[in-house]
């Protein structure tokens, strides 16, 4: 059987759980209140949240990155959700939790990418305050931040325009804004009518699909084409190939479009800032583990890649 039929058949014998997922998942959400006014919101902080699954060194670079090279003082909240990680991820968002870096959704089984947003998102807003950040900023687990501007910028770009969703584009072919890393205003998104993130595909598509039909500003941001931020690529889809994950739903996908994020930025300016932020990182994180992690991001001097 050639690996696009194991890809298709996996998907045939999953839909009956999409199709309750997609019944399930708005009824679980919760809606952004309403920000009124707005009096005494931070509009250069953020809230940010990423899904993790089995790639405990790139979202230790990812959150080291936020830290150190973005600063806390342009984030007010980090939200991680985990999907049952074996890998030693837990341990170390647990430690980073019990610091105060980040809270953490610990999930005891695998619920994908959307989902995982989606109880991230529904989590900042039942706690939201009305001097909380105005936008929400998500992020791939393995993206690396370069600039402290990712914020400021993007958040400078929404505001301007009023946009719903301002990313990058994965290539000139795109329709939508890649979720790698997406700037998103929850006052206009995280709401009926507009659909929350999905479990298969690409999870923003019907989103963004229905935010154009409403008339709302889907902008380019350029994250990666400008420097922003790195990304690396494929580390979940690695991690399902390198721990042999067969029951996991994408095993076969990987199999066809998983690729080694090393090979990948080896060679060109890409790899020559990876290979920078590696020695940074391993300088300050000498052997990675949740209580070194946290002394590193709660050093206060920033560091520039």
């Amino acid at each position: 059987m050639t690996g696009a039929r194991r890809w298709l058949n996996d998907q045939l014998a999953y839909l009956p759980r999409l199709l309750q997922n997609k019944i399930a998942e708005p009824l679980a959400r919760t809606a952004w209140p309403r920000r009124g006014s707005g009096n005494g919101q931070d509009p250069a902080r953020v809230a940010i949240v990423s899904v993790n699954y089995n790639t405990v060194d790139l979202i230790s670079y990812l959150i080291f990155s936020l830290y150190r090279v973005v600063g806390p003082s342009r984030f007010d909240r980090l939200v991680i959700v985990d999907n049952g990680s074996v890998d030693g991820s837990v341990e170390v968002l647990r430690a980073l939790a019990e610091r105060g870096l980040i809270e953490v959704v610990l999930n005891r089984r695998q619920r994908y990418h959307g989902p995982g947003l989606n109880q991230a998102i529904s989590m900042l807003a039942r706690t939201w305050r009305p001097d909380g950040p105005p936008y929400v900023w998500i992020l791939d687990s393995d993206v690396i931040v370069l600039r402290p501007e990712a914020v400021t910028d993007a958040v400078a770009l929404c505001r301007r325009h009023r946009a719903a969703v301002a990313g990058d584009f994965n290539d000139d072919n795109s329709v939508y804004p890649s979720l790698r890393s997406l700037m998103i205003d929850p006052e206009q998104v995280w709401r009926r009518p507009i659909p929350p993130f999905e479990e298969a595909g690409d999870p923003s598509e019907a989103m963004q699909r229905r935010l154009l039909e409403r008339g709302l500003d889907v902008l380019r941001f350029p994250y990666f084409s400008s420097g922003y931020a790195l990304h690396l690529g494929s580390g979940t889809l690695n991690a399902l190939l390198e721990r042999g994950l067969t029951a996991n739903r994408y095993f076969s996908w990987a199999t066809q479009w998983a690729w080694s994020y090393q090979e990948t930025i080896a060679a060109g300016r890409s790899g020559e800032i990876f290979r920078r932020f590696t020695e940074i990182f391993q300088r300050e994180v000498p052997e990675l583990s949740g209580p070194a992690l946290a002394e590193a991001c709660l050093r206060p001097h920033l560091i520039q890649v």
